[in-house]
């Protein structure tokens, strides 16, 4: 009977410090290193079209604002990127170049978010040759641990580039 009160005790206090996690909106930068292989097709100015392949590496930073109750976060992505590779018809190339877009961000379960994102490609080539496209896809987000100063979370993204 006595470890009731103190148990009764230590559940409120958690519960209060649950309940102001989720007061208030919650701001911050999500830092991401994204590498992979990359492939397209190119076509030319006379029409002919010829295959790119090689390595894509970026660097991007997400900032998120995620809204009262923990449910629903918006956020805005940009980044550096850099794809090299050869393609069939030319010397290996270079591009480089940066993305720009929203994200919108779900709340499943207190925690774990589904995430969309969709990006604007820009680049050129070290020839100055321009390329233009998209980048979107998803992901999830897992918030492992909250203070009132920052958040440590596990991001994990699908992402499809056209180009």
């Amino acid at each position: 009977l006595g470890a009731t009160p103190w148990a009764a005790a230590a559940a409120e206090q958690e519960k209060d410090k649950e309940a102001s996690a989720t007061e208030g909106v919650h701001t911050g930068f999500v830092p991401a290193f994204r590498a992979g292989s990359n492939r397209f097709d190119r076509v030319d100015a006379t029409g002919k079209s010829t295959s790119f392949s090689g390595l894509f590496v970026a660097f991007d930073m997400t900032y998120h604002w995620i809204l009262p109750g923990d449910r629903f976060a918006f956020g805005a992505c940009g980044g550096l990127f850099f794809a090299n590779g050869k393609d069939e018809a030319r010397a290996p190339g270079h591009y480089y170049g940066l993305n720009l877009g929203p994200v919108v961000e779900v709340g499943i379960i207190p925690r774990l978010y589904l995430h969309a994102r969709f990006e604007r490609i820009m680049a050129e080539d070290l020839d100055e040759l321009a390329v233009a496209g998209w980048r979107y896809g998803g992901g999830a987000t897992a918030v492992a641990w909250r203070t009132e100063g920052a958040d440590a979370a596990l991001q994990l993204d699908v992402l499809k580039t056209s180009a």
